[in-house]
């Protein structure tokens, strides 16, 4: 049973295809390629009624993902910043204690930012 079943599945294809070609060539080339003809005024307005709308428990959980994602960066991103400052090791550098936490800060109210986008959007 296996053995006619891998020998007529190329055979399968085979007419899949030539029927999806058979097909193609029956629908003229006036209708293909007036479908094909979009001006910009037509795609904008196709655009426009193609809009995804998510379910709730998308949004919910995409935008919970960013907002909990930018509160952790933001936790442990200054706690490591507390370590490294309690250690010393931030005297080496030219980036000082300021704008460590600046470039945190941002990054984590970006997260945010983008998780209340979601919510709303």
């Amino acid at each position: 049973m296996d053995e006619d079943l891998e020998s007529s599945f190329p055979q399968f294809i085979s007419f899949s295809l030539a029927y999806i070609a058979s097909r193609h060539s029956m629908a003229g080339s006036s209708d293909n390629q007036s479908s094909w003809d979009v001006q910009s005024k037509d795609a904008k307005r196709l655009l426009a009624e193609d809009q995804y709308d998510d379910c709730t428990a998308c949004r919910v959980t995409g935008s919970a993902a960013f907002i909990g994602l930018g509160v952790y960066s933001y936790y442990t991103g200054m706690s490591n910043l507390r370590k490294q400052e309690k250690a010393g090791l931030l005297n080496a550098t030219k980036y000082k204690m300021g704008s460590r936490q600046l470039g945190i800060a941002a990054i984590s109210a970006t997260l945010v930012g983008m998780g209340i986008y979601r919510a709303l959007n």
